[in-house]
């Protein structure tokens, strides 16, 4: 394992923020303890779930350029939530 890898690693699993990686239909696929801690859901309850355990669904005409964005993929959109977390889809 090279030096980035194992930095990378180190900060994904020790960050006190959620770190959640999700593919392209919306099922998580990484779950660090930081999302554990936030949203209450343990590592093994997230990973391959939808981001709606975590999301609330957007009205389309609330936020209509998020909605085709992240419908579209890449660039990412970043959604607040609270104070110091987000969300990208």
């Amino acid at each position: 394992m090279s030096f980035s890898d194992i930095l990378a690693k180190a900060v994904l699993s020790t960050s006190s923020d959620a770190i959640i990686a999700a593919d392209k239909e919306g099922t998580i696929r990484f779950w660090n303890p930081g999302a554990e801690r936030i949203f209450g859901y343990a590592r093994h309850d997230a990973i391959g779930q939808s981001l709606d355990i975590i999301i609330p669904e957007i009205p389309p005409l609330a936020c209509p350029n998020v909605i085709t964005l992240s419908q579209t993929g890449p660039p990412a959109v970043t959604h607040k939530i609270g104070s110091a977390r987000s969300a990208i889809l």
